[in-house]
């Protein structure tokens, strides 16, 4: 087994602010919504455990997934908490401004965001 640290572990102070504020606004969620929702599954041969704030996102994903379903583990290879804006009412948080474009972005950073840029514009006219 590998010794992971934490995801906030030996990071800058922004990133360790992020991280509690994401947590942060899932249990929120998890409290408006009725709770964690905890399903895991074998996926690529790890034990991977997803637990949903409320049944809307679940609703979405789970299906998808049924037919990799196994039983509860106490050590999953990955664990990740999930929720939808829509159904809890709790967004998640923004992240620091300069997380938004790279520095020195390379021409492939470049046309990525710039395809993100049209497709979001494309969402907002529909």
């Amino acid at each position: 087994m590998i010794d992971r640290p934490s995801p906030a572990a030996d990071c800058g102070t922004p990133l360790r602010a992020y991280y509690h504020s994401v947590a942060a606004a899932g249990e929120e969620a998890a409290e408006r919504s009725g709770g964690w929702t905890k399903t895991c599954h074998r996926i690529a041969e790890r034990d991977v455990c997803l637990q949903f704030a409320g049944p809307g996102l679940a609703s979405r994903i789970l299906p998808a997934l049924e037919h990799l379903r196994s039983p509860e583990t106490t050590a999953p290879a990955l664990s990740v908490r999930l929720w939808d804006s829509a159904s809890s009412a709790t967004p998640l948080p923004s992240p620091p401004g300069e997380w938004l474009l790279p520095a020195n972005p390379t021409p492939f950073g470049s046309a990525a965001m710039g395809t993100l840029g049209r497709l979001s514009k494309k969402a907002r006219t529909r």
